[in-house]
């Protein structure tokens, strides 16, 4: 799945990045968005690629640290 759909994700400006996870959940997408109106426009865009079955919504509330 992860190999059909990250070409078309990659198309998306707002995901940064794209995760293969193992567990129920397939893939972790990153997304930035620059307000709630543009998060709910991804998950549609997302919801809608060929083989999406569920899109869940996690948003972060705060970064505590971050090594990049």
């Amino acid at each position: 799945l992860c190999e059909r759909i990250a070409p078309q994700l990659a198309g998306l400006p707002a995901v940064v990045a794209c995760h293969s996870i193992a567990g129920e959940i397939d893939m972790l997408l990153e997304v930035a968005a620059p307000d709630l109106a543009g998060l709910d426009a991804v998950r549609v865009q997302v919801s809608q690629l060929a083989g999406v079955r569920r899109v869940q919504t996690l948003p972060v509330l705060k970064t505590r640290f971050e090594r990049r």
